[in-house]
């Protein structure tokens, strides 16, 4: 009888430290950010928070005093915000370069999405190819890309400095259906954001 209940005995204490060190475990987040100033974006007002992320969510805001994690960041003095998204860059042909995919620039300064091709211009009329590329690679910022106008017609007629006919137009119409098959989001000015994903 007493091996029977210091068995039920031991089974139960398995039972309640497993289950204490999964709760510890399941409220612990993979980063902590604490002591920030906190500017959600939305137009009110900032507030001093802390962030609790687990991968690659934010699985909490507010005061998470007591909370653990795997690393912790002070924040104190500093501003915590959603990423910047700069609508008019020139970066894609410095995207595809290996010492410079990681678009540090814009980074550093908060920019976590960039709009490419504009003023007439991109990489490329391949935009499948390209956004292939670019996530073999992995790049450090989100792109919205956007074929430009001035690229399609390059394409069509090269540098003539002249009117288009009706056939190089209906030719330039055809030629940027497949843009938008392989993921680009507009011609210059008609888009809508849809970042890729980061790496």
């Amino acid at each position: 009888m007493f091996k029977r209940w210091l068995t039920i005995f031991s089974v139960s204490m398995v039972v309640v430290f497993s289950f204490a060190v999964c709760k510890r475990v399941l409220g612990r987040f993979d980063i902590l950010i604490k002591n920030g100033k906190i500017v959600d974006g939305t137009g009110n007002p900032w507030f001093y928070g802390d962030i609790g992320i687990r991968g690659d969510t934010i699985a909490e805001i507010g005061n998470l005093a007591g909370k653990t994690a795997a690393k912790t960041i002070d924040a104190k003095g500093l501003v915590i915000s959603p990423g910047f998204i700069d609508m008019h860059t020139h970066c894609d042909g410095e995207l595809g370069r290996v010492d410079n995919n990681a678009n540090l620039n814009y980074l550093t300064q908060g920019v976590t999405t960039v709009v490419v091709g504009n003023c007439g211009g991109s990489v490329s009329l391949k935009v499948a190819e390209t956004k292939k590329k670019w996530e073999d690679q992995c790049i450090g910022t989100n792109v919205v890309y956007l074929v430009g106008h001035g690229t399609i017609r390059r394409a069509i007629m090269g540098e003539e400095p002249r009117e288009a006919t009706q056939e190089e137009i209906e030719k330039m119409q055809a030629d940027s259906s497949p843009s938008y098959e392989g993921g680009c989001l507009g011609h210059e000015h008609r888009f809508r954001i849809y970042p890729w994903p980061l790496c």
